[in-house]
């Protein structure tokens, strides 16, 4: 079978039918579970820009924070890819 004919026509998402319906459901919409950790992701705000320096103690002494993960060892300031808080 050609690529053309197996694109022809459209075929139904599988969850097309719950977005239509407001029945989705989203992380966003599911309760906070108790011991449940969240992660964010923070980039620079200069394009190309050249990191010279990192410092994560400020994050790393905040209670909620439990560990700072880093694209690159080198970037993170113990040299290794994850700096964990001393708990």
């Amino acid at each position: 079978m050609s690529i053309g004919k197996m694109m022809k026509g459209s075929r139904p998402h599988d969850s097309a039918h719950t977005h239509v319906t407001g029945e989705s459901e989203y992380v966003d919409d599911r309760p906070v579970m108790r011991g449940e950790l969240f992660m964010d992701v923070f980039y620079s705000t200069r394009a190309h820009a050249k990191i010279k320096k990192l410092n994560f103690d400020k994050a790393l002494a905040m209670p909620e924070v439990v560990a700072v993960y880093c694209l690159r060892p080198a970037s993170c300031p113990t040299g290794e890819s994850v700096a964990h808080t001393p708990r």
